[in-house]
């Protein structure tokens, strides 16, 4: 009895981890990509573990949007993004509107309530300070950006943190 209960024990948090994998690699595989712009670097929080923390850059004064319905976070409605890109793997434009709004009449939709997740992005601990500075440089020079999959239902997945084009990891 106590060996098959030690064998769930440590089998199933490992099952649980693989699924999360598995999940989280089959959202970005099957999802639209999009770019936004990233800005305004906090410097890291160790407690937090070896984070980039940053700030999304979403201009929404585009002419594109103006019959876009407005909405107020604050205002207890259910607010998205209407994601729009003029070239394929260009900027991303954004207006905040309505999800019924976004769902029905924009290329894609995030639901805002989701934006706090895409503020911060990890780094490994042996390349930290490397990759701090060069993200430093690059957010202040415009050339940082975040490329994120966006499901069907507006939940967003980060896919990689760019610098010149380049994923960060592989930037120098």
């Amino acid at each position: 009895m106590r060996r098959s209960f030690l064998a769930v024990a440590v089998v199933l948090p490992l099952i649980v981890l693989a699924l999360g994998m598995v999940r989280a690699e089959r959202h970005l595989g099957e999802n639209r990509r999009w770019i936004f712009e990233a800005t305004g670097y906090d410097p890291r929080d160790l407690l937090r573990g070896h984070y980039i923390i940053y700030r999304l850059a979403l201009d929404e004064t585009d002419p594109a949007f103006q019959d876009a319905e407005q909405c107020r976070d604050d205002s207890g409605d259910r607010c998205c993004l209407c994601l729009s890109a003029e070239t394929p793997g260009g900027p991303t434009k954004v207006q905040r509107t309505t999800c019924e709004f976004a769902y029905g009449r924009c290329e894609g939709a995030l639901q805002s309530q989701y934006l706090s997740e895409l503020q911060r992005y990890y780094i490994p601990e042996e390349r930290a300070a490397e990759i701090t500075r060069l993200f430093q440089d690059a957010s202040r020079e415009h050339r940082a950006q975040l490329v994120v999959a966006v499901d069907k239902s507006g939940r967003p997945q980060i896919d990689t943190l760019l610098v010149d084009d380049i994923p960060i990891e592989r930037a120098r």
